[in-house]
């Protein structure tokens, strides 16, 4: 009965550390600052300024990282087996992340998608891809 009730304390205290951890991490994105330079930098991607914050906060709220790519924003949202050991992309919700060329597995990725070059794991091997 003693260790039920650790492992339930247990499960509890990490479920709070988790929603604690998601709050703040969400609560550090400020939408109008991050709209204030990307309006300034590359207009025409939203109506308006304020339909731009609107995005944003959408974005944020539905735990999601506003990014911004070439081809214009996009809401990067995050995963739950972001760190997870994989050796393949099909093993995660985002892409199987390798440290270097030489890796023989790599991490699932914090978010669904990314821009840039990483090494990624495909069956097993490291490939280098580049993403817009």
């Amino acid at each position: 009965m003693r260790k039920l009730f650790c492992g339930i304390l247990i499960v509890v205290v990490l479920a709070i550390a988790g929603i604690s951890l998601f709050l703040w991490n969400s609560s550090k994105i400020n939408c109008t600052k991050e709209m204030e330079y990307l309006f300034s930098e590359f207009p025409g991607y939203f109506e308006s300024f304020e339909k731009g914050v609107e995005w944003c906060n959408e974005c944020v709220s539905n735990n999601g990282i506003p990014w911004w790519s070439p081809t214009g924003p996009f809401c990067n949202l995050k995963t739950s087996d972001g760190g997870k050991i994989c050796t393949d992309s099909d093993q995660c919700e985002g892409i199987c992340l390798a440290e270097n060329e030489n890796s023989k597995s790599g991490k699932c990725s914090d978010t669904k998608s990314g821009v840039g070059c990483v090494f990624e794991m495909y069956e097993g091997k490291v490939l280098e891809v580049c993403r817009d």
